[in-house]
């Protein structure tokens, strides 16, 4: 405990502060309780490293975007079992955000390409490719 035995690439912590999730180069994705530094839950869904993780900000979700162009999304309530892949990307997810109310989720990637994901049903809603957009 208190030690990772694998590269992290990315962090992020539930919006309670009790889970830290951890991607890691190797493909991995773990949760780690934040003050014991357990391990929760261990996924290796992708062979390709975890670039980014982002919690839904009502905690019931968390997303997981990868080097190999997807997003793998965990139902955190149910011991982070894996619930859906978000497939469209033609390069890696470089960043995940949230909408408040954790029902849609912005992605973009290497390519620069903006999608939007109705994280509900696990689909495509919108899709946008503009350096400027993707700037900000």
């Amino acid at each position: 405990t208190g030690r990772l035995q694998e590269l992290a690439r990315c962090v992020a912590w539930s919006p309670d502060g009790a889970h830290l999730a951890v991607g890691f180069v190797g493909g991995f994705l773990g949760v780690y309780d934040s003050k014991s530094m357990l391990r929760l839950a261990w996924h290796h869904r992708t062979s390709e490293t975890i670039g980014v993780v982002k919690y839904s900000p009502n905690g019931r979700q968390l997303a997981a975007g990868s080097h190999e162009n997807h997003i793998d999304l965990y139902d955190v309530k149910q011991n982070y079992h894996f619930r859906k892949r978000l497939t469209g990307h033609s390069s890696y997810v470089m960043k995940i955000d949230w909408s408040v109310d954790s029902k849609l989720l912005v992605s973009n990637c290497g390519a620069y390409e903006i999608l939007y994901w109705d994280a509900i049903k696990g689909c495509c809603v919108r899709a946008s490719r503009d350096s400027t957009e993707s700037d900000t």
